[in-house]
């Protein structure tokens, strides 16, 4: 141990072995020399375990009416966490009754700001509404939203009353941006999220939204500051079962949520668009109301709140995460429904809190022992993303269980480069290359660990190449096991494309109408793709060149 610059911690009264500590990322790797050596009997990795906890609320109607709370596997995000008490959800919306006896205690105004600042309500109201002078609810819609979010729960030390919320352990700001008949405007949803920021919010939940020809630059600039700030936004899709999109949900940088029913079936009036990055279940969903009973209700708007309280949650495991990192664990963990990779159904899948939470707080189950055999781990890995045109190259994949760390591997200009330094822990699921230069940059996941290791395929993109404006944005590629690639994208910057150019290099060339965001392909090789926006016929901007090379993986790639 002298000789290898070892220290020992302590030593196993049974075995003889030692426990020795090695510099942090380099476990694996320092097993691996140590047990080649020949006075080393076996050198193996240590592992954390963790009691492995479901918690079940007693609050009387969560077993008989919300069904969609087992359906996202709360209990076992329970397990790891009820919220933070230090977070705040800001709910923008016909605002709270306060003295409801679920909500009562899981509510708090801006420190230092009056009740009138978190009302938002221009002129003219709807019929017979008046403003009033606190975010107090007259209509019930935003009641019943910040129920499905933060209602006290037994789970929180409460009485077995009424429903269990999501993240019982966090507090609901209000703000009060919908008038008594639910009506509104979205100047002043841009005014609230600026509040929301500006009053420390980590979570916006958005259930409204409006039709229009694109995100307002008003609401754009509120959109963006949230962002920088590491905020998590999330609105709904839209219930007129059509392809219209709808927003805050439309605007790039929101997570648009569609509602499904509890048995994972899509809801007949959820919107089916671009918006749409998340499913979750909008069906029949019982909470609170403003006459301080209970109602049940469905809506895209009661799918949202589903998204909003299991990021709060995401971020109460792990604080160090923002608003992007906590999108890419939902969508990454997210159970794929409908066709195989991105559609504008279910977007990336329905919502599994219990899966997102346990990859924030690295509390996936590990085996105790790193033992190969089926069905003993879910390796990381998988379903390996690579988009550009968000600022350098994101590579994002599947959590597993059966890793120690991970490495990116870059081969650009000829050589080649592990990134980050001293790799990657194993409950990372996204890797920014934001120094990826000009040119050609190819990536290759590898999965460090006994149990198991393996490698992505290869995939590429050519930095540098897309136009200046007007060209779609964050371009991702996902080759899938299927033999398919999945391909997706967001609308230019004021949009205004009507139509689209896929392009497939040494292959074929195929227009999609200007609504389209996706697109899935067959790949039986090396192939790489390029997006273009039309407007009129005339090319008005096109994405950086990505591509995949298959053959590579020995993890499975979906």
């Amino acid at each position: 141990m002298a000789q290898q610059g070892l220290r020992m911690r302590t030593q196993s009264l049974r075995s003889g072995a030692h426990i020795v500590d090695v510099e942090p990322g380099r476990e694996a790797e320092r097993a691996s020399q140590l047990a080649q050596l020949p006075n080393v009997e076996y050198a193996e990795p240590d592992y954390r375990v963790a009691a492995t906890v479901q918690r079940t609320p007693t609050d009387p109607l969560y077993a008989s009416n919300q069904l969609d709370l087992p359906r996202i596997n709360m209990p076992d995000a329970w397990g790891v966490t009820i919220g933070d008490p230090n977070l705040r959800v800001a709910v923008i919306d016909s605002g709270i009754t306060p003295s409801h006896v679920d909500l009562s205690t899981q509510w708090a105004l801006a420190p230092g700001q009056p009740a009138s600042a978190h009302v938002f309500l221009s002129t003219p109201l709807s019929s017979g509404c008046t403003t009033p002078n606190a975010p107090t609810d007259d209509n019930g819609h935003g009641t019943h939203v910040s129920g499905t979010i933060a209602a006290a729960s037994t789970l929180s030390g409460a009485s077995a009353t009424g429903v269990a919320g999501m993240a019982p352990g966090l507090k609901i700001l209000p703000i009060k941006a919908l008038d008594c008949q639910g009506g509104g405007y979205l100047s002043d949803v841009a005014d609230a999220m600026d509040f929301a920021v500006q009053n420390g919010a980590s979570v916006i939940s958005m259930s409204l939204g409006g039709t229009t020809t694109s995100c307002p630059s008003y609401l754009v600039t509120a959109v963006n500051q949230a962002l920088a700030a590491g905020v998590f936004l999330a609105a709904a899709a839209g219930n007129d079962g059509s392809t219209v999109l709808e927003y805050p949900a439309g605007c790039t940088g929101v997570v648009g949520v569609g509602a499904s029913n509890n048995s994972d079936a899509h809801a007949s009036f959820s919107n089916r668009n671009a918006s749409v990055a998340l499913t979750a279940p909008g069906v029949n969903v019982d909470s609170t109301w403003n006459d301080g009973g209970y109602t049940i209700a469905s809506g895209t708007s009661m799918s949202t709140p589903h998204v909003a309280a299991c990021a709060a949650l995401v971020r109460s495991a792990n604080p160090s995460l923002r608003g992007d990192a906590i999108r890419a664990i939902l969508q990454a963990t997210a159970v794929d429904l409908g066709a195989a990779g991105y559609d504008t159904t279910f977007g990336w899948g329905r919502l599994d809190c219990g899966a997102a939470v346990a990859a924030a707080g690295g509390q996936s189950s590990l085996t105790p022992t790193p033992t190969s055999g089926p069905g003993m781990t879910s390796a990381g890995g998988k379903s390996l993303t690579i988009s550009s045109g968000g600022g350098g190259v994101v590579l994002a994949w599947r959590p597993g269980s059966g890793q120690s760390s991970y490495t990116v591997a870059r081969l650009a200009s000829g050589a080649a480069a592990s990134l980050p330094p001293g790799g990657l822990p194993p409950t990372a699921i996204t890797f920014n290359d934001a120094a990826a230069p000009p040119g050609l940059d190819c990536y290759a996941l590898f999965v460090n660990g006994t149990n198991p290791e393996g490698q992505s395929d290869l995939e590429c993109a050519v930095m540098g190449f897309h136009s200046a404006s007007g060209s779609p944005q964050n371009f991702a590629l996902r080759m899938n096991q299927s033999s398919t690639a999945s391909l997706t994208w967001v609308a230019p910057p004021g949009s205004g494309q009507d139509g689209y150019i896929l392009v497939t290099l040494g292959g074929t060339t195929q227009n999609l109408p200007g609504s389209a965001t996706s697109a899935n392909l067959q790949i039986s090789g090396p192939t790489c793709y390029a997006v273009g926006a039309t407007r009129g016929g005339v090319l008005i901007g096109y994405t950086d060149l990505l591509c995949g090379i298959p053959g590579f993986s020995n993890l499975g790639a979906s």
